[in-house]
């Protein structure tokens, strides 16, 4: 009796176990299954159409209002009409622009809710654009009907502003340029995962049917740990990846703003200093005078163009590629600036494994860090160029990467001076932005990759452009 008590009380223990975990493995797949809902929801054709259209009204707009700005300067700095005429021509083809697109969009405003709150509303911003650009006419008709003299700080003061009014559509291009970078990481997160929440949805109602409950359930509770789990990681990676996003969109926003700012200023300045030249005789110490302003000019507009590129790198276009052929042509590029230094180059054995990249912008990269190895070398070094098989670790995996190094004999870089390395602005030499390597390693970022350095002091420097490795058949 007692052992008959002890089995019923272990049977009546299996059963609730059995329950337990059937009643657990089925909130699991209900809970992925709403998930891939509510992902879902919004129809990826819609999202893509969508992006595109904030793509399209954030490059519009920056171009045809830069157009306009530039003529209406021109105009008030010289009073020629043609620059009149062609500032009337844009407006209205902008003009008519804005009221088709308005015409064509439908009202409404989408809210996505999974993986991340995103709400789109592509006609309120068209509203905010058109009205922005009816205060930029308003404006602009001050600078056209200036009854004075051109070029005088009163026919500037009335394009400045106009100037004012611009900034808004500027702002107003930034943010569609953020909204569609955002759409775009959106949609490359829920084209890459939701085919996995699908298969792992079908494969565990066919375990749940197909063997016994127990057996059932142990597989969902394996499936949940090694496959749902990590894929909620990589939700929250995703997550933390659009708020960088964001965050970048922001400084993007803010480098326009700065670089209109001080572009406008800077082209009127430069146009008073043409004005002044003309007034003055070459060789005298005025000239000199205006020689120096107008280096200092395209020095500042230099910066202000690397600025942008650090804010808003253009989009890389990836094609398979190997390091042997990019690292020759940039050798070849380079060899006559190192041979004035007496520097000699070396190439290492390079593999020739495959990685995705867009040729011209790694060579860029390139091109900055062995300038940089030669000034840091100065006289009478060497630098070594050189590809490699490698093991990197990203975003939590490990993966097979090629390394392409660029190492120099150098005096190498002191560690107070590691820290700011890719700092914006930081620069040690004499002229320098401080922007080549931020803009580098922003390079190697959109390429999926990571650029790294070694130095010892005495010893030189290594920097190695680290990208993922093609897999073969890939």
């Amino acid at each position: 009796m007692p052992n008959r008590i002890h089995t019923a009380f272990r049977l009546v223990l299996l059963a609730l176990a059995w329950v337990v975990v059937l009643v657990g493995s089925g909130l699991v797949g209900l809970n992925a299954y709403r998930i891939v809902r509510r992902i879902n929801q919004p129809r990826s054709s819609i999202l893509g159409a969508v992006q595109k259209e904030y793509s399209t009204i954030s490059d519009r707009v920056t171009r045809d209002v830069t157009t306009m700005d530039q003529s209406l300067l021109r105009y008030a700095a010289s009073g020629n009409p043609t620059d009149s005429e062609h500032f009337k021509t844009k407006a209205a083809e902008f003009k008519a622009w804005i009221d088709d697109r308005r015409s064509f969009l439908n009202r409404g405003k989408l809210v996505i809710v999974e993986p991340v709150t995103l709400t789109v509303d592509v006609g309120t911003l068209l509203d905010q654009v058109d009205h922005a650009f009816t205060q930029y006419l308003h404006d602009s008709d001050q600078v056209l009907n200036f009854n004075g003299p051109k070029g005088t700080s009163d026919a500037l003061n009335s394009f400045a502003r106009a100037n004012d009014s611009s900034l808004k559509l500027f702002n107003l291009a930034s943010q569609a340029h953020a909204q569609a970078e955002a759409l775009n990481l959106f949609l490359g997160v829920s084209t890459k995962w939701m085919p996995s929440y699908k298969r792992l949805i079908l494969v565990s109602a066919l375990v749940l049917g197909s063997i016994c409950v127990w057996l059932a359930g142990w597989s969902i509770v394996v499936v949940y740990l090694k496959k749902i789990l990590p894929l909620r990681m990589k939700l929250v990676e995703s997550r933390t990846i659009i708020e960088k996003q964001e965050k970048l969109a922001h400084f993007g926003e803010l480098a326009a703003g700065l670089a209109h700012e001080i572009r406008n200023p800077l082209t009127a300045i430069n146009a008073r200093l043409f004005t002044l030249q003309k007034s003055i005789d070459e060789g005298t110490a005025e000239y000199e005078d205006t020689m120096v302003i107008h280096t200092e000019i395209k020095r500042l507009d230099r910066i202000v163009k690397e600025f942008l590129k650090l804010a808003r790198p253009a989009e890389p276009h990836l094609a398979p590629a190997s390091a042997g052929p990019l690292l020759e042509e940039v050798r070849d590029l380079l060899l006559p600036e190192t041979r004035r230094r007496s520097i000699q180059f070396q190439i290492d054995p390079v593999v020739d494994t495959q990685f995705q990249a867009d040729p011209q912008q790694l060579k860029q990269v390139m091109i900055n860090l062995i300038q940089n190895a030669a000034e840091s070398i100065g006289q009478n070094g060497v630098i070594t160029l050189g590809a490699r098989d490698g093991d990197y670790r990203f975003k939590g995996q490990n993966q097979k990467v090629v390394i392409i190094e660029i190492t120099d004999t150098g005096p190498g870089i002191p560690a107070t001076v590691q820290e700011h390395l890719f700092d914006p602005f930081f620069s040690t030499k004499d002229g320098g932005t401080g922007l080549g390597l931020p803009i580098s390693a922003r390079i190697v970022d959109n390429h999926g990759g990571a650029l790294e350095f070694q130095s010892r002091v005495g010893s030189g420097t290594t920097f190695g452009i680290i990208l993922p490795s093609l897999r073969k058949g890939a």
